[in-house]
Order: C-alpha cells, then sequence, then structure tokens
C-alpha cells in the first residue's frame, strides 16, 4: 500500500515535472522566434535578407521535429519500442513500469485531440483570411513603429518570471525623463538566480576584497621581495628551533 502512494505521488511529481519543463521549453523557442523573426528589423543588414535559408538547413531540423512530435503524440508506441535496446543495459522490464503505457495512451488521445482543434483553428483561419487587415507585427495599432518600440526577451518572459519570483531576482536599472524633452534616459532589467544573487556574488566580492589588502605586497620592488623571502626564512628558522 505505501509503495502504491509513493509511486502515485512520484508520478504526479514527474508530471508536474514535465509540464513544467515543457512549458519553459515552448516558452524558450517562442521567444528566441519571435524576437529573432518577427518584428521590426533590428540592424540594417537584417533588413536586406529577402529569403529563407536552404532546403539543406530546413531538412534536418524538420525530420528531428517530425521525430519529437511523433514521441510526443504516440509515447506509448516509442515507449515499446524501447524496451528492448534498454533491457540490454539495464536488464529485464519488470511489470510496473508497463504501467505507465494506459497513462501514455491518454496523453497521446489528448495530444490528437489537441491538433485536431490547432488543424480546425488553421482551417478558419484560412477561410477568413482574405477578410482580415494585416499589420506590422507588434504594431499595437501604431502603423509607424520601430525596433525601439517593441517586446524584448525580457519583456516576454516576464509574465512567466513574475510567477517564479522566489527563484530569481529582478535587477532594474532606470533613469526616468525629468523633462518633456529628455535628453537622457533609459531602463534596463534583468534576473539574475537567487544563489547567484544571494550567495555567490557576496561571497566573491569578500574573496576579492580580502586579496585586494595584499596588492601593495605586489609593487614590483626587487628589494622588498627579497625582504619578503627573508622574513619568511627567519619565521621557518623559528618555528623550527621552538617546535623541534
Amino acid at each position: 500500500m505505501v509503495d502504491n502512494i509513493t509511486m502515485f505521488i512520484a508520478l504526479i511529481l514527474s508530471i508536474a515535472g514535465l509540464a513544467l519543463v515543457g512549458t519553459m521549453a515552448i516558452l524558450c523557442f517562442t521567444k528566441a522566434f519571435s524576437i529573432v523573426f518577427l518584428g521590426e528589423p533590428r540592424s540594417e543588414k537584417a533588413k536586406e535578407v529577402k529569403e529563407d535559408t536552404t532546403v539543406s538547413f530546413i531538412v534536418p531540423m524538420s525530420i528531428l521535429a517530425l521525430f519529437t512530435l511523433l514521441i510526443g503524440i504516440l509515447p506509448q508506441y516509442v515507449f515499446a519500442f524501447m524496451l528492448k535496446p534498454v533491457s540490454v543495459f539495464v536488464g529485464e522490464i519488470n511489470c510496473e513500469a508497463l504501467q505507465f503505457i494506459p497513462l501514455m495512451q491518454v496523453v497521446s488521445l489528448t495530444a490528437f485531440v489537441i491538433i485536431a482543434a490547432v488543424a480546425v483553428l488553421f482551417a478558419v483561419k484560412y477561410v477568413f483570411k482574405n477578410k482580415n487587415e494585416k499589420y506590422c507585427t507588434w504594431g499595437c495599432g501604431y502603423n509607424k513603429p520601430t525596433s525601439r518600440m517593441q517586446y524584448s526577451a525580457s519583456s516576454y518572459a516576464s509574465p512567466f518570471i513574475t510567477m517564479l519570483t522566489p527563484l530569481f531576482k529582478k535587477v532594474v536599472d532606470i533613469k526616468k525623463p525629468k523633462t518633456i524633452f529628455p535628453k537622457d534616459a533609459h531602463f534596463e532589467m534583468h534576473m539574475e538566480d537567487v544563489e547567484e544573487a544571494y550567495f555567490l556574488k557576496p561571497f566573491i566580492k569578500s574573496v576579492e576584497k580580502f586579496f585586494a589588502k595584499f596588492e601593495k605586497i605586489q609593487n614590483g620592488n626587487i628589494q622588498q621581495y627579497i625582504t619578503y623571502g627573508l622574513v619568511f626564512l627567519a619565521l621557518a628558522l623559528v618555528c623550527v628551533v621552538i617546535l623541534g
């Protein structure tokens, strides 16, 4: 009974962990794609790009994406396919591991439903595509945007990072405009890990502050270096005589 409860709790935590990792992966890749390929060009060189990359770059990535999709929508078959090669290294797979297959079938069915729903949305979009008006990405109703008036990577991820505030420290550097036509104003924000902000950086600063006290020793004076050596030898002899 206890083993079943432990396995059930471990299963729930594993699913929750996979859901969190999956959410972070989706956020990461959509952020990277959006910042690189959407919005206004951020340089003159980017404005000159007229076409996507060649087919030789797209085909390998498409194959990997297809395998990733198959693993997501048909996990039970992938799991069964991997049992034999895995059993060569870990021995015979017990029956408890096979209890996950029904859960994988539920995941597979859910994935098919989601894919079908997305396909329906794309079909609706295709039917009504001629009735839509196109504007600049992230234009927000403003028809003359620039690269400085749109999302950045930090602003895109900010809602998700805010949910994980205890795990991160938000560092903000801002200089607000003080006049109607300010000459200088800036805003910068980045996230730091809690262990880095509250443990690693203070420790490193204290170590640097400690060793900074010895910087005067390395002044390039040869006579002073020789004096240090003589003092060390004298202290070593004293210690040998006293301690025997």
